[in-house]
């Protein structure tokens, strides 16, 4: 006659594949069944994290503070609102809680420079993928973070094409991130980045002073270690070099989508 065994008798990396087969209402049930079942259900209860109200953050970050298994718990986070005043006790919440986030791996913050700041001094060994908002923060951001395999770099207000829309100065040194894949993001930020990385699929914000300079930045994005497939330009005005410029530089090149003054959606996963 076969025998059933009973949950806590079964190994722990069992245990944690079945409950990931769970929704959250039945993981809520289940980690109340015993310490072990606790422990296990927690981590996938917190493992995708998304925030869209300011009920959820505050919650979220007391709990972080006061629980440091939630903490390690965390993969993927995503934070759709910040507050559009600054917030004294919020901003020291969130910077207390941000340098616990050790394991995240996906990282996606609303478009707000002044939130930016309490994670751009954050370091997330295990981050392989982001979507960050531009401000004078982000290029340090970037140096501890060269294992990134997917950059979204989004401008921090509606003036898209121009230097202060993405907050960065006019120059920025090279950054070698050599496992980038995919790169989206204003073109003095990718003129850093791309070459030398493994970069195929970009998406550039051209604003005046770039556009000048297009020769030099499409022959840049070539020095990729991979072959560019595809490309998507955002500019203001057409400018009759793009496509002659392109085809010099990026000859593999396997699709090209040029937007003009017309802005895809920032918050798009694609």
């Amino acid at each position: 006659m076969a025998s059933s065994a009973e949950l806590p008798g079964l190994p722990n990396e069992l245990l944690y594949t079945i409950s990931g087969c769970l929704d959250t209402r039945d993981l809520l049930v289940l980690c109340r069944t015993s310490r072990q079942m606790h422990a296990i259900c927690l981590k996938w209860i917190y493992q995708n994290i998304t925030l869209n109200d300011p009920a959820q953050v505050i919650r979220f970050f007391r709990t972080v503070n006061s629980r440091p298994e939630v903490s390690d718990s965390v993969r993927e986070f995503d934070m759709s609102w910040a507050p559009r005043i600054p917030l004294k006790s919020f901003y020291a919440t969130v910077k207390a809680a941000v340098n616990r986030l050790n394991n995240v791996r996906i990282l996606r913050l609303p478009i707000s420079p002044l939130l930016f700041q309490l994670f751009s001094d954050a370091h997330f060994p295990q981050l392989c993928q982001c979507a960050v908002p531009s401000s004078v923060g982000i290029m340090p951001f970037l140096d501890r973070h060269r294992q990134i395999s997917t950059l979204r770099v989004l401008p921090s207000d509606g003036a898209l094409g121009l230097l202060e829309a993405f907050q960065l100065t006019s120059y920025i040194p090279p950054i070698h991130m050599p496992k980038l894949r995919q790169f989206e993001g204003p073109a003095i930020v990718a003129f850093s980045v791309v070459p030398g990385s493994s970069t195929s699929h970009l998406t550039i914000y051209w604003d005046a002073a770039s556009t000048r300079n297009l020769s030099y930045g499409l022959a840049g994005f070539a020095r990729s270690n991979v072959d560019i497939v595809r490309l998507t330009n955002v500019v203001y005005t057409w400018d009759r070099g793009l496509l002659s410029a392109t085809t010099n530089h990026l000859p593999r090149l396997e699709e090209l989508v040029v937007y003009l003054g017309v802005v895809p959606d920032p918050r798009e996963k694609r």
